[in-house]
């Protein structure tokens, strides 16, 4: 048994300065113990893949010394040569000569921005259980810390939640950790379009913050699939979740939060550490750590959960989510962890452009390219004539042929996009070819040094890579990735030997490693001289690589939902569908669920419904307003948006009105962002007019009658009101528009001033403005009855 270890368990004066201060420290895991990114992580971990250019794991350090941490432990397992190169690279561990001092058996060491980070390296880790009672082993850590992977993206500050936390430790020494989560859209579409999986169940107490239950998120490679999205346990599992009376026993309330996304951000106590040692059971931080505590019923220990909402935190746990952030990033929710900021080994020099146009530096754009919104240009990327690139990021030096497309995909660096190649929501890593004429269709992965032969079309879904697949499938952990890492060299029950020794057979290990990659890579250039053997179906006659396909129907399910590719017509018609039947199923519950003596309410009184109603309707237009702009960037068709908005508007019991008063939003709100801040009126009102007309037939299919028009003026007043007042001087002009394009009939326009007859002068300030044209309409239509007669 490891020997405990307290924050006052030194003699003498130096316990006392220990005492007086115990530095903040996180871990941060730099292994996903996962394949969800394979073939990519055979050759660089995912934490070095970049978004937006920059390294996932210079965002997660970012952030952490953002948010007033001292020291971080990086915990390496596979590529961690890779890792502490990067890390030493950019100035994450530059040394000074009082961290050599302090580092001890730690590998490496420097300090930045007053945060000390350090490596901890073992290559006999598997999962996260692993890697935490590798890090009680060692011993460093000396009070609460922060548990983050190295995947996270976030700007959310910790003050408030690590004063809870430490509040709650004062009064309750069970009270073992704090959970970050993300509140976000409770509707299966939503989640699954964005992230590509299940949401999860948390059962929290509304009054404490306490988690008092959990239900993961199926396993889609255990669950029967049927290739189509939330068709797992017919996309109806929360309503078949049980949950048992001993859970609330104690508690007034519990509510149970299908709108919670986990952030990755954990704030745990030593004694965390401690339960995964004496827990070997204990492999995966939720399915596992999270359900155990909860069904512990014996030791008491707490989990407490803190809710982010204003503030952004993601973590990047599969493809279609790497999409998702890295659209998020460029339109600068993380801020201030954006493309044009210096930060981690980043300089910041780019230039931003209306429409969230990035560009490095020396970047070349022919004149006839078009360079759409929603776009980085990594610096010295060459755009030849009659390109197209829209919705995308490119690395460093990529080239995009003459009439090449490039839409809604992720290039790396050095990435050849040949003349009149086509490239659509697929990710291309360093250096790789798609010659002249070649075509990589949707949620395609082509892995590095990858070649597409000449007109040769890669099949939608395929991912491909320089090594061949392995006939048998190895382990999950990523550990297996790297080369010279076929096998596990050392037993987990090792944990006892010396720390030194320890940290002499990693820096073996490692050496191992970059040996054979540097082999592999000679063994891979050889190949190309030599034209060597390929897989022809998937790169074509003349190209270099092989395909990955997935080894099972759920595996295959999996990759596809958790791809690039767009989400089908069929499949958000089938997510509707059962938004409809979830609907139909809850209606004839009860409201309320109150057990015994010792129960809870499984849903508040009515003042607290009334609250969540006004929530439910915010999160509603976010979502619509979204939602149009993910269409907009992504050239998503009108018949898709009016499936998304109608499964939207089911989820979220709203009327048409709604629907045409969001969409309406987000129309003004893409006027305004294609519009410099303080450029002159008409250049608001022509990209408002160019906006209206653009999208007038998708408002039209919201506008069912009268009332429906008047939502749209209702909420046009809303907006000039309170969130976008540069629009109040062009009322009348974009109301003359909405009428010559049909949008609102003169019906509507009559019956909105008539509604206003009787309101306050301050609410009928823009009716006055239109007075001269509602009196114009009033005399057209006398006109007209009079034609008549």
């Amino acid at each position: 048994m490891v020997q405990r270890r307290g924050a006052g368990g030194k003699d003498g004066a130096g316990g006392v300065a220990e005492e007086a201060h115990v530095p903040l420290q996180a871990i941060l895991l730099a292994d996903s113990f996962a394949q969800t990114f394979r073939p990519i992580t055979l050759r660089k971990p995912k934490v070095l893949l970049p978004v937006a250019g920059v390294p996932m794991m210079d965002y997660t350090l970012e952030w952490l010394a953002m948010a007033g941490v001292e020291e971080v432990f990086v915990f390496c397992c596979a590529h961690s040569t890779q890792i502490r190169a990067h890390l030493e690279d950019a100035g994450w561990m530059r040394p000074s000569a009082s961290s050599q001092h302090q580092q001890g058996q730690q590998q490496g060491g420097g300090v930045r921005r007053g945060m000390r980070v350090s490596t901890v390296v073992a290559h006999d880790c598997v999962s996260v259980g692993d890697a935490l009672r590798h890090m009680d082993h060692k011993g460093v850590i000396r009070g609460d810390f922060i548990l983050v992977s190295g995947d996270v993206i976030a700007n959310v500050s910790l003050t408030h939640a690590l004063h809870q936390h430490r509040e709650r430790r004062r009064k309750d020494k069970q009270a073992v950790m704090t959970a970050l989560l993300r509140r976000c859209p409770s509707t299966a579409l939503t989640h699954l379009t964005r992230t590509g999986s299940e949401s999860q169940v948390f059962g929290v107490c509304p009054d404490s913050s306490q988690l008092l239950f959990y239900e993961p998120p199926p396993d889609p490679l255990t669950a029967t699939a049927t290739g189509k999205l939330a068709s797992v346990a017919g996309g109806r599992r929360s309503l078949a979740v049980s949950v048992e009376r001993a859970v609330w026993q104690g508690h007034r309330r519990l509510a149970l939060r299908t709108d919670l996304e986990d952030c990755g951000i954990d704030i745990c106590a030593p004694e965390v550490l401690y339960l995964y040692t004496d827990n070997f059971d204990y492999q995966h931080p939720r399915r596992d750590f999270l359900r155990g505590i909860l069904s512990d019923d014996i030791m008491g220990n707490k989990i407490f959960t803190h809710e982010v909402s204003a503030q952004y935190a993601a973590r990047i746990d599969t493809l279609r989510a790497y999409a998702a952030v890295s659209c998020d990033v460029l339109h600068r929710w993380a801020f201030p962890l954006a493309p044009d900021c210096a930060f981690g080994g980043h300089s910041g020099r780019t230039a931003v452009n209306r429409g969230n146009r990035y560009r490095e530096e020396a970047v070349s754009v022919a004149r006839s390219a078009v360079i759409g919104p929603d776009t980085l240009l990594g610096e010295g990327t060459v755009v030849a004539e009659r390109a197209q690139v829209k919705g995308s990021v490119l690395g460093a030096h990529c080239l995009v042929g003459e009439g090449a497309v490039v839409e809604g995909s992720f290039l790396w660096g050095g990435v050849t996009v040949g003349a009149g190649a086509v490239v659509r929501h697929a990710v291309l890593c360093d250096g790789v070819q798609v010659m002249a004429g070649g075509r990589v269709n949707e949620g395609c992965v082509l892995s590095f040094d990858v070649v597409v032969a000449s007109d040769h079309v890669v099949p939608a879904g395929t991912r491909i890579a320089r090594e061949q697949q392995p006939e048998e499938e190895d382990s999950d952990d990523e550990n297996t990735e790297g080369h010279g890492m076929a096998s596990v060299r050392r037993h987990k029950g090792k944990a006892g030997d010396d720390e030194e020794e320890d940290g002499e057979e990693d820096e073996e290990e490692d050496e191992e490693e970059e040996e054979e990659g540097e082999e592999e890579k000679e063994r891979l250039s050889d190949e190309d001289e030599d034209e060597g053997p390929c897989d022809v179906d998937a790169v074509g006659q003349g190209g270099r690589g092989f395909a990955w396909p997935p080894r099972t129907p759920p595996a295959a399910a999996m990759v596809r939902r958790q791809s690039l590719a767009p989400i089908t017509a069929q499949e958000i018609a089938e997510l509707a569908r059962l938004a409809i039947e979830r609907e139909e199923g809850e209606e004839g519950e009860e409201e309320e669920e109150k057990g015994g003596e010792g129960g809870a309410a499984l849903v508040g009184g009515e003042d607290e419904d009334e609250d969540e109603e006004e929530d439910g309707e915010d999160e509603f237009s976010k979502e619509v307003e979204e939602m149009f702009k993910r269409a907009v960037a992504e050239g998503v068709a009108q018949d898709n948006v009016v499936l998304e908005v109608n499964a939207l508007k089911l989820a979220y019991n709203r009327s048409f009105a709604d629907c045409a008063g969001a969409m309406f939003t987000g129309m003004l709100n893409l006027a305004a962002s294609h519009t410099p801040p303080g450029a002159p009126t008409k250049e608001l009102l022509a990209s408002t007019r160019a906006v209206v007309t653009r999208w007038t037939s998708l408002l039209r299919r919201f506008l069912k009658g009268t009332d429906d028009e008047v939502e749209v003026l209702l909420t046009f007043e809303e907006v000039c009101n309170e969130t976008r007042p540069e629009f109040a001087p062009v009322f009348v002009n974009v109301l003359e528009t909405l009428y010559d394009k049909d949008i609102v009939s003169e019906e509507a326009v009559m019956a909105w001033a008539e509604e206003k007859q009787f309101a306050d002068a301050a609410d009928k300030v823009f009716v006055e403005r239109s007075a001269a044209f509602i009196k114009w309409l009033k005399e057209a239509e006398e006109e007209e009855e009079s034609d008549e007669e």
